[in-house]
């Protein structure tokens, strides 16, 4: 194994890594594809690799936070046979030749021996493998989150089948990187390598109540009935996520660490408590992996506030992000490395579940009190329903407006993110599948009394329906409608 290094801070969304043989020759394939001596030719496609500090609740823009590179030269069982880190503090010619736009900006990789397979890994927080197999590359939900000291996100990419070309004009190489003797390879290969994002990830930049306004009910045929509210004022205690990974091999996409959602109440003081199941790594309330809420202190507390703000109209505002603020959470989907299109797709034989979202409220006595229904009004009639001469309709009417029939204990109540619709400038599209390397941006999430219920795990129509943009990071702006 032979291991080594130089630095280059890439700036470019196209990063090129060019080898060849000094000496003009034919493209020619070896029956075996580890054989030979080859020179290679590694091209890289990914996001803008410029510097983009943030901060915890800042939104991501498409420039990635890439300051370091490893490419992993393997055999064709993925076994490592050379290994090179480039970062942005070491070998200052290696860095002038790579962040060239034109002219001669490749580096020449010579002299390969039993290799026919590239990878490359952006950001990685472990140390350069100097031996075992690709596959030992990891992402962990919370070394790679990117809201602690650490801003920067994993990317991985990798080509399984090179293609054979010819030698490379030497105008277009700036430097060798050679191993053994320079004019021995007899083999030469391009190899295309599109790095993506290892997680996905989700910000929303709005959350809001309404506190007062209509709801369309639907009874048997056409029948419909519009129950009005208003003094609908919950506290905002906290935001969760569940039914998500907190492991991913990339290189062979496999998930681990798997957080099912937990049915009934089983959040409290701000933390999924132990009977939730939730790995304790993810459950700290200073990391912000799977939940934010108002308990305590630190970094990821108070990003927004429990009780309602601004007042908008019939709303109360809990949280406006500006200057790209938002509240955010990051997510492992799987994906295929060696992809080079402009999007991926989760691989077609895993049974992978979008991550669910949980904002969880609190009623104080005066809160209680404040909400009222003003009326059920029979669209077909324009009749009012009685409370008392029709209260079987009535109280079937007003029964998903749970906490004034039943009462949690502490008054806790919680509206669930069960899936995405597309947001056609505010108006519900189709349903969003949840896809690798994204960004779901939800501009508002908005709470009503139609919206909430008594745990984490309630029937689909007590749950929020959100409205997504999918952007390319893929970044997705999301929108939240309650269904």
């Amino acid at each position: 194994m032979k291991i080594h290094s130089f630095f280059a801070l890439c700036a470019l969304a196209a990063l090129t890594l060019a080898g060849c043989n000094k000496k003009e020759a034919e493209p020619q394939v070896a029956a075996d594809p580890d054989a030979g001596v080859k020179a290679i030719t590694l091209s890289i496609n990914g996001i803008k690799m410029t510097k983009a500090q943030v901060t915890p609740d800042d939104s991501w823009s498409e420039k990635s936070a890439i300051d370091q590179l490893d490419i992993y030269f393997t055999t064709n069982s993925d076994a490592i046979k050379y290994s090179y880190r480039l970062s942005a503090t070491e070998n200052s010619e290696a860095w002038e030749v790579i962040t060239k736009t034109t002219g001669a900006n490749k580096v020449r990789f010579i002299g390969l021996t039993g290799v026919s397979r590239v990878y490359v890994v952006a950001n990685s927080s472990e140390s350069l493998l100097e031996n075992g197999n690709i596959s030992q590359v990891a992402a962990d939900l919370v070394n790679m989150y990117g809201n602690k000291e650490n801003t920067d996100v994993l990317y991985v990419g990798g080509d399984e089948d090179l293609s054979p070309i010819g030698t490379e004009p030497a105008t277009e190489v700036g430097t060798d990187i050679t191993e053994g003797d320079a004019e021995s390879a007899d083999q030469y290969y391009s190899a295309n390598v599109s790095i993506r994002p290892v997680i996905s990830r989700l910000e929303i930049g709005k959350i809001s109540a309404v506190t007062s306004g209509s709801a369309k009910i639907q009874g048997d045929g056409d029948q419909t009935w519009t129950v009005n509210w208003s003094g609908f004022e919950p506290q905002l205690t906290g935001i969760y996520m569940s039914n998500f990974y907190g492991k991913l091999n990339p290189v062979a996409p496999t998930l681990g660490d798997f957080f099912a959602t937990p049915a009934g109440n089983l959040i409290t003081n701000g933390l999924w408590n132990s009977n939730a199941g939730i790995p304790g790594r993810f459950n700290e309330s200073d990391l912000g992996i799977a939940l934010y809420s108002n308990y305590g202190s630190g970094a990821y507390q108070d990003i927004f506030a429990n009780e309602p703000g601004d007042s908008e109209a019939n709303k109360y505002v809990y949280f406006n992000g500006n200057s790209m603020t938002c509240v955010p959470f990051n997510f492992l989907v799987p994906f295929d490395v060696t992809a080079t299109g402009p999007s991926v797709e989760v691989p077609g034989d895993m049974d992978f579940e979008a991550p669910k979202f949980h904002f969880q409220f609190v009623f104080d006595t005066e809160a209680l009190q404040s909400f009222k229904i003003d009326s059920i009004i029979d669209d077909k009639t324009s009749e009012e329903v009685d409370p008392v001469e029709d209260q079987d309709l009535y109280d079937q009417l007003s029964a998903k407006l749970v906490f004034t029939t039943a009462s949690t204990e502490g008054n806790i109540y919680y509206a669930n993110v069960t899936g995405f619709v597309a947001d056609n400038d505010g108006t519900p599209g189709e349903a969003v599948t949840v896809k690798p390397n994204s960004i779901y941006r939800m501009s508002e999430v908005e709470i009503t009394p139609f919206n909430m219920g008594g745990g984490t795990v309630t029937s689909d129509e007590y749950n929020i329906i959100v409205k997504v943009t999918v952007l390319d990071y893929n970044p997705v702006n999301v929108l939240p409608s309650f269904e």
